[in-house]
């Protein structure tokens, strides 16, 4: 049986395009994903939300972070 699995990288990327979509959720999901002591390719994750439009809301995400 084959079990896919995303990385937290990926999880990222995936909520990021349901943020833009509209989804609150995914938008605390992100926040608590970079909460968490598992750590995350802030480059990786960078390069490809650029890719995908949604830099700015990565940007906003991780500031919010922070606070």
């Amino acid at each position: 049986m084959i079990v896919p699995i995303a990385s937290k990288n990926d999880a990222i990327l995936s909520k990021l395009v349901w943020v833009k979509e509209g989804s609150e959720k995914s938008k605390r999901d992100i926040v608590g994903m970079l909460l968490d002591s598992e750590p995350v390719d802030h480059a990786l994750i960078e390069l490809l939300a650029k890719d995908l439009g949604v830099e700015h809301i990565w940007h906003q995400i991780r500031e919010q972070a922070t606070k």
